[in-house]
């Protein structure tokens, strides 16, 4: 059960399903070829409460997250296949809803179906109507009539479940499993602005309850995920979110310097930033973080302000030296290589259906 955000349709709304139809037009934008991160923020800009924003993110991130079994739900009920993407993800989301989330039926089927004129498909308001209901009605019999396919069950694309089985012969269930969990919402506390201790005293203040990792010192987990702007004193760069593992990197560099003069450390991939942030956050370096992609570097830059760090930053292939290095040898360097992107698919649901077997 997705239970990241309660249905911020029950309050009053300008237009009636233009939420929905923002998540449908997010999701058939996925479907497309964009990705998440790139098809999502917009569609939330365009939001004024951080309830709504929140709605969003939970329908689109649950859609593609079951996409597959979806699917074949509202495959069993049509006739044919609806002939327009966006239509066919407003009836997934209709779906999800009913199945998946805390959201009373009939704002989810009356929110779904006053979405379609939004979508331009005010012609499909009784069939999309007719799917809801169906599935109301014939629940139990719809979900036993899916296939036990595990690329069905766990919806996965057939070329990944095998890759798996291949690969991870006695693990690969499990596997399957994990990457459908939500994945928790883990923050790191700068290290220069206060402890651990001290801002798990600050989240318990405005009720928000955590726990310290055992595994990176200054890592703590929610018990639930909340937005940013409800965490204490993260605009004043008190604290970032990032995940567990990621915050291991710095660690690992060995940033305490025996010598005169501060470590020289690159981070050679750095966007979005979160690493670049840490070390400087860790020890007293000279930082310059590298990244081919101007845009996505601006992240790093913002991120690295919103802390008060400085470090520099560069636009530039980290493989191509004489573009841009000065010749001066660097202490540690850091490479968190592009790669397939399958070890974060329960962070990134939008990696199975984006990603091709050529592509591993």
């Amino acid at each position: 059960m997705d239970e990241t955000c309660r249905d911020s349709a029950l309050n009053p709304k300008p237009e009636a399903g233009a939420l929905r139809a923002q998540a449908a037009e997010v999701v058939a934008a996925v479907f497309a070829g964009t990705s998440l991160d790139a098809a999502l923020p917009p569609a939330q800009a365009q939001l004024s409460s951080p309830q709504d924003r929140g709605l969003l993110q939970a329908l689109c991130y649950g859609v593609l997250r079951d996409r597959r079994l979806l699917e074949h739900l509202v495959g069993q009920m049509l006739q044919r296949p609806a002939s327009d993407g966006r239509l066919q993800a407003l009836l997934l989301v209709g779906v999800y809803q009913l199945r998946s989330m805390r959201i009373p039926p009939h704002a989810a089927v009356s929110e779904t179906v006053a979405a379609t004129s939004h979508i331009r498909q005010s012609r499909t308001r009784g069939m999309v109507n007719a799917i809801l209901r169906r599935y109301q009605r014939e629940r139990a019999a719809l979900e036993q009539s899916l296939p036990q396919d595990p690329g069905v069950q766990h919806s996965h694309p057939d070329w990944l479940v095998a890759q798996l089985q291949a690969d991870w012969p006695q693990e690969w269930q499990a596997l399957l499993a994990a990457n459908q969990a939500h994945a928790p919402m883990t923050l790191r506390v700068n290290a220069r602005r206060g402890t651990r201790e001290d801002y798990l005293q600050r989240l318990s203040a405005v009720g928000i309850h955590a726990s310290a990792s055992s595994v990176a010192p200054a890592a703590l987990t929610l018990a639930e995920p909340t937005g940013v702007e409800q965490l204490p004193g993260f605009d004043a760069g008190d604290v970032s979110v990032q995940d567990t593992a990621a915050q291991l990197a710095a660690s690992l560099l060995d940033l305490q310097s025996a010598g005169a003069r501060p470590l020289r450390v690159l981070d050679a991939c750095a966007a979005p930033g979160g690493k670049s942030a840490h070390i400087l956050e860790s020890a007293e370096v000279e930082l310059l973080a590298l990244d081919h992609d101007p845009v996505r570097l601006r992240r790093v830059e913002a991120t690295l302000q919103r802390l008060g760090l400085k470090g520099g930053c560069q636009a530039a292939n980290a493989s191509v030296p004489s573009s841009w290095w000065d010749g001066q040898p660097f202490d540690r360097i850091l490479v968190d290589a592009p790669c397939s992107g399958t070890g974060v698919i329960r962070r990134h649901p939008d990696i199975k259906w984006l990603r091709r077997d050529r592509d591993i």
